[in-house]
């Protein structure tokens, strides 16, 4: 697994987001620079994971690991990670989901598991999804072999799980202001709670 520092992340970040303009204020402006249109236009080409790609992924995912990944990628809302998920548990008041995340703008992937209160007899939730560290622990063994599959099979790297929540300050992306920006949000997607179960 690389090991890259902060500086570097924030560095390919500045790459792909302008600093110090509000997406949301300064909405035009904002449209006009180099590295929004350079993020568009990645985004558009998924440089660094191809469709191809991810549908062989998908099908390694069903006869390697013998799971069932479901693609909620959503590009055409400028998602800048394919999002793909698989329900682990589900019963009438609680969906258990694992989330991969592949970025498109970099060779980085993300792992996470999210619990999802239902309305009983019902497809309604109660409120957003929720990270769960718990239903991840239990997964272990399950997640341990997607990346493995990950780094040897399609020679992507985990992205450092102490990095994801850190903000950067002086960079925005639609409805994300300045100042609450992750780089999380950078190489993957607006939020963690974009289940779609």
């Amino acid at each position: 697994m690389k090991v890259e520092s902060l500086e570097y992340f924030k560095s390919l970040a500045y790459t792909f987001y302008p600093k110090g303009i509000s997406p949301y204020y300064d909405r035009e402006d904002y449209n006009r620079t180099k590295e929004y249109k350079l993020l568009l236009d990645t985004i558009k080409n998924r440089t660094s994971f191809s469709e191809e790609n991810k549908n062989e992924l998908m099908n390694d995912l069903g006869e390697i690991m013998k799971m069932n990944f479901d693609d909620f990628s959503l590009f055409s809302w400028e998602d800048r990670a394919y999002n793909l998920q698989s329900v682990i548990q589900y019963s009438d008041h609680l969906i258990e989901v694992m989330c991969l995340n592949i970025s498109v703008i970099i060779p980085y992937y993300t792992i996470y598991c999210l619990r999802l209160a239902k309305i009983p007899n019902s497809i309604m939730i109660e409120e957003a999804p929720k990270l769960d560290e718990n239903i991840y622990n239990q997964n272990k063994d399950k997640i341990l072999g997607i990346e493995k599959l990950l780094e040897d099979s399609y020679n992507l790297n985990k992205f450092n799980e102490d990095l994801k929540d850190i903000i950067i300050p002086d960079i925005g992306f639609n409805d994300i202001y300045l100042k609450k920006f992750t780089f999380f949000n950078a190489f993957f997607l607006d939020g963690y709670d974009h289940s779609r179960y």
